[in-house]
């Protein structure tokens, strides 16, 4: 399926940026299986752009943008960076 824009609140589990992750907390009790729905859904997409800002990080990773105190120009449709 092709797609223009993707708006969700939380990313693929493939782009799960470790790095803000809450050290206090034990990852092996967070529920990821949103973070694994969207996986499968991220590999049958073709998409030009996915925006998510759950992890509160500014941050992109391939065509995945994460945005917290940023925000953004959504492009427009077939030019997305």
């Amino acid at each position: 399926m092709i797609i223009y824009l993707v708006l969700s609140h939380t990313c693929p589990a493939k782009y799960i940026p470790h790095e803000a992750m809450l050290t206090f907390v034990d990852q092996s009790t967070v529920d990821r299986s949103t973070e694994d729905w969207l996986d499968g859904i991220e590999a049958r997409l073709q998409y030009d752009a996915w925006y998510c800002g759950h992890w509160h990080i500014n941050k992109n990773i391939d065509r995945m943008h994460f945005l917290f105190h940023d925000l953004a120009c959504l492009p427009e449709k077939g030019k997305a960076k």
